[in-house]
């Protein structure tokens, strides 16, 4: 990183501001994030230009980062650097890898639990390790001494068109187990990932995560490892998602790890984004299937009633419309403190909301391509602060 870097960004944003062009930059950050950084970033996304600022780690296993050489920043100034970029209201989006050797399901579930309660709710991806050639992981007594199994696997072409003729196959080379975690535990994290990235990262359930972590009633471990138990053990429309998944992760040496539906276009997706994806297509039958999932933990009915009527108006909709939505609790308060990593207390007050959508689309594709494949690192799936206003608010 040099000094200069800040003057390329500008030079690009006075370049935008000419000739509209380029409509967006997207550099990569040095993962020890510092005031220049911060600072760019600012100015690219003072711009819409940004798709956000990376908060990197490959994995929060101290075992695994000793296996693969590699130094985290660590949690205390990811938590500083987290609080910074949400009080200015910039997006963030966090990245680890599944498989390096060392990691436990437990510790990498519990890594990804870690991020969010350090602040991280905006955007997560999970890539699979891959043994590179030349590497220190390809070394054959290092795959000996930690048991890797590599599979070769045909490649990944995500957000692309589905190629049906390749006239030249390319494959990866993934890592599917290890000496700490086996196959199916590779497969039980591939899952919790998905359910995170779909429900918390994209926003479905957020809102209930966010609120019952807050208030003491759960952890978000538990409350996403009983999310994704109540969803294998079902038997709805989310059973049947999520058993698609499974059964492709089982059979892996297809490698086929690609969601599509052709109501969203001639593009494959990751399995995180199918899922938020055909759930906002059917929205009321989905949630119905979630409401035994909530009420196993303890709030007011009235409360629970008006958090999901919240929490919806709060996602951003294939068929947008402006709604005004009256509450008995001041919830766009209460969240704005919370996604900023202070505390909150959620009062009792009725408060009138304006929800007012900015992005409109002429078709469910238009909608995933713009909100999920472009938008997905900059939140775009939810509702911004401008776009959701208080028109009334008075104490009871």
């Amino acid at each position: 990183m040099f000094a200069r870097d800040y003057d390329i960004a500008c030079a690009l944003i006075s370049a935008k501001r000419k000739y509209g062009y380029p409509k967006v930059f997207r550099p990569c950050y040095e993962k020890n994030s510092d005031e220049r950084v911060f600072r760019i970033c600012s100015a690219l996304n003072s711009e819409g230009m940004d798709k956000g600022a990376t908060m990197a780690y490959q994995t929060l296993n101290p075992e695994a980062l000793r296996n693969i050489g590699r130094k985290n920043l660590t949690m205390e100034h990811f938590s500083t650097l987290m609080q910074k970029y949400n009080e200015a209201g910039m997006p963030t989006y966090s990245e680890l890898i599944l498989g390096l050797p060392g990691e436990t399901k437990e510790s990498f579930c519990e890594g990804i639990c870690r991020l969010l309660e350090n602040g991280q709710h905006n955007s997560l991806s999970v890539y699979h390790c891959e043994v590179l050639p030349n590497s220190d992981l390809a070394d054959p007594a290092f795959l000996r001494r930690h048991r890797i199994e590599v599979i070769r696997v045909a490649f990944n072409h995500i957000h692309s068109a589905v190629k049906k003729d390749e006239h030249v196959q390319e494959y990866s080379y993934l890592v599917r187990s290890t000496a700490t975690m086996p196959r199916e535990d590779w497969v039980y994290a591939n899952l919790f990932s998905v359910c995170v990235q779909c429900f918390h990262s994209l926003g479905i359930l957020r809102c209930f995560a966010l609120y019952l972590h807050a208030q003491g009633k759960t952890t978000y471990m538990d409350f996403y490892t009983g999310l994704l138990e109540f969803i294998l053990r079902g038997n709805g429309r989310l059973h049947k998602l999520w058993m698609q998944f499974k059964e492709k992760y089982d059979r892996s040496l297809s490698g086929d790890w690609n969601y599509y539906n052709a109501a969203f276009g001639n593009v494959t997706w990751f399995f995180g984004e199918g899922a938020f994806l055909e759930m906002q297509r059917q929205p009321d039958a989905y949630y119905e299937e979630l409401l035994p999932f909530l009420a196993r933990f303890p709030m007011d009915a009235q409360l629970s009633a008006q958090l999901m009527q919240y929490q919806r108006a709060v996602l951003r909709k294939p068929a947008p419309r402006e709604e005004t939505v009256t509450f008995d609790w001041d919830f766009r308060e209460y969240f704005d403190a919370v996604l900023k990593g202070k505390k909150a207390c959620l009062q009792k007050r009725k408060t009138v909301l304006q929800f007012s959508p900015k992005m409109q689309f002429s078709t469910v594709a238009e909608y995933a391509k713009q909100v999920v494949w472009f938008g997905r690192r900059r939140g775009a799936s939810m509702l911004s602060a401008d776009e959701v206003k208080q028109i009334k608010g008075e104490s009871t």
